[in-house]
């Protein structure tokens, strides 16, 4: 496990896909299941609609889903590029000095995926430094 996040584990692995070789990846595993199954049926629902919602998205600012793996908890995990500067807060907590040109960089990209969502009608229910990564919100 690379990281530990509040309703999900991530961890790298490699995805093999077509022509392109294998690519290093996040899977995003999630933690939320319990002895209730009432509450396990509920969260398949959400994650099979986060599943389906994510699969959709085409934008610049927005991590594509490359699939699901399963054998990683009990429900399947969701696999996206890795992202080697890391999220926001570990960016810029290597980047105290960052210029105010780079920061409002930062946050274009931020609003630019954020209105992209909005466009699809999607609302992103966990903003957080750790939900931004890097090279994705730069790409603008």
């Amino acid at each position: 496990m690379v990281l530990d996040g509040g309703f999900a584990n991530i961890w790298v692995g490699h995805w093999e896909s077509g022509t392109d070789g294998p690519r290093k990846v996040a899977i995003k595993v999630l933690r939320t299941y319990t002895e209730n199954q009432k509450h396990n049926r509920r969260m398949d629902k959400l994650l099979c609609n986060e599943i389906r919602v994510w699969r959709r998205l085409e934008h610049i600012n927005v991590l594509p889903l490359y699939g699901t793996v399963s054998n990683f908890g009990p429900c399947v995990s969701m696999v996206c590029p890795w992202q080697e500067n890391g999220n926001l807060n570990q960016f810029l907590e290597m980047n105290p000095t960052l210029a105010s040109h780079g920061r409002y960089r930062i946050l274009l990209g931020v609003l630019s995926g954020l209105l992209y969502l909005h466009s699809c009608s999607v609302i992103h229910g966990d903003l957080t430094g750790v939900t931004f990564h890097y090279s994705r919100l730069v790409s603008i």
